[in-house]
């Protein structure tokens, strides 16, 4: 199985079991904020819903901000003593991490107008 990489632009973070950084799929419950998500990530954003499940997309947590996730209560205390998984909101838009070379601009109108919504 090969592994899995952040699909953002320039980022060559790598999925593994061992890593602080998770990962997250594109979100599908949301067309409008799927197609934001896409043109961030410089995708095709009329590529066919069912291509991009089978693709299955994932975007580390380096282009979140800390705002835009909600960690999991720990059920009892060895859940507490383990890794809490963090969770994204469902309105989250990644974006570029901080210290990185490459920018999200929008280039054209419809990408303004979707930035700016």
């Amino acid at each position: 199985m090969p592994r899995r990489l952040c699909v953002f632009p320039n980022c060559t973070n790598k999925m593994a079991s061992w890593a602080t950084v998770t990962f997250h799929r594109l979100p599908f419950h949301d067309q409008d904020l799927l197609r934001l998500w896409l043109v961030v990530l410089k995708l095709d954003p009329d590529s066919p819903v069912e291509a991009l499940r089978r693709a299955d997309h994932r975007v580390c947590s380096v282009h979140f901000a800390a705002e835009d996730f909600f960690p999991d209560k720990p059920r009892t205390q060895k859940d507490e003593q383990k890794r809490q998984r963090m969770r994204l909101m469902k309105n989250a838009i990644p974006r570029v991490a901080a210290g990185t070379a490459d920018t999200f601009l929008p280039t054209s109108k419809f990408e303004s107008n979707l930035v700016n919504q």
